[in-house]
C-alpha cells in the first residue's frame, strides 16, 4: 500500500512483517486543504504575473528603471501590491501547515488500542481538542493593548503612508502566524510589545505609554521581560522568557 502524508506505521513501512494502520483525514480536513491549495496557486499566479508586469515596464522605461512608486490616490505601488500578495500567500502557507500538523498530531497520540469499526478504520479522533492544544489562550485585551502601542510606535517612525501601511501589514501577520510570537500569552505586554518592536526594527517610546494601566500595573509586579519592572526577578528555571522563545524560534543564539 502506497504510504500517505496521514498514513501511520508501528514499524518500518519496508521491513519484513511491519504493521501498517492507516488513518484518513476527516472531510472537513480534506475540503480545507483543497481550497488552501488553491488560494496558494492563485496567489502565486498572481504574484508571478505582477513580476513579468513590472519588468516588462522597467525594460520599456528609460535606462531600464521603474518609475518612482505613486502617491496616494494614484494606481496602487506595485511594491506594496507584491508585499499584500506574498503575505497572503505565506498565511495560506501557515494555514495548510496546521492543518497537516492537526491530523498528524492526531494520528501520532491516537492509542494503539482504540476503538475501530468492523473494517478496521480508526474510530473519530477529537481534531478540535488537538487544534486548541497548538497555542495557548492570548488574552484579547492584552493583545488589544500590544497591537496598539506597536501600530503607534510605526506611526511616530515612519513619515511614508505606504511604508506604514506594510509595517502594519508585518505586525497582523507575527500576531497572527509567526511561531515566534505564538505564545505571548505567557509574556508581560512590554515584553511582547519590545521583542515584536525590534523584529521589525522600531524602537518604541517607553514613556509614551507609563501612565497606562498596563504599564502601572508591570511597574508595580515587575513581571519578567517587561521594561516597566522595577525590581530584578531571577529566571524562573521551568519558564522560559519571551526572550528565550523569540531567539529560538529566530535560530537566534541565548
Amino acid at each position: 500500500m502506497p504510504r500517505s502524508r496521514f498514513t501511520s506505521y508501528d514499524e518500518d513501512p519496508d521491513a519484513e512483517g511491519s504493521v501498517a494502520r492507516e488513518t484518513r483525514a476527516p472531510a472537513w480536513a480534506e475540503e480545507h486543504l483543497g481550497v488552501l491549495r488553491d488560494l496558494r496557486d492563485m496567489g502565486m499566479t498572481l504574484a508571478r504575473s505582477l513580476t513579468r508586469q513590472v519588468v516588462a515596464e522597467a525594460d520599456e522605461a528609460p535606462g531600464g528603471e521603474v518609475a518612482e512608486a505613486p502617491r496616494r490616490g494614484m494606481p496602487v505601488d506595485p511594491a506594496l501590491s507584491f508585499s499584500r500578495i506574498s503575505r497572503a500567500v505565506r498565511l495560506t502557507l501557515a494555514l495548510e501547515a496546521r492543518v497537516h500538523q492537526t491530523i498528524e498530531g492526531a494520528v501520532k497520540d491516537r492509542p494503539a488500542n482504540d476503538d475501530r469499526s468492523e473494517d478496521g478504520a480508526v474510530g473519530p479522533i477529537d481534531y478540535a481538542a488537538i487544534k486548541r492544544q497548538l497555542r495557548p489562550p492570548i488574552d484579547g485585551k492584552a493583545d488589544y493593548e500590544v497591537r496598539r502601542a506597536v501600530e503607534e510606535t510605526i506611526e511616530a517612525d515612519c513619515d511614508d503612508p505606504d511604508h506604514v501601511e506594510r509595517l502594519k501589514e508585518d505586525l497582523a501577520e507575527r500576531l497572527e502566524e509567526d511561531e515566534a510570537f505564538a505564545y505571548r500569552g505567557n509574556w508581560s505586554i512590554g515584553e511582547a510589545v519590545a521583542l515584536i518592536c525590534q523584529d521589525l526594527g522600531l524602537t518604541p517610546d517607553w514613556d509614551r505609554w507609563e501612565k497606562r494601566g498596563w504599564a502601572r500595573r508591570e511597574a508595580e509586579e515587575s513581571p519578567p521581560g517587561s521594561p516597566y519592572a522595577t525590581v530584578e526577578r531571577p529566571p524562573d528555571p521551568h519558564c522560559r522568557s519571551g526572550t528565550q522563545m523569540y531567539r529560538e524560534a529566530r535560530g537566534l543564539p541565548p
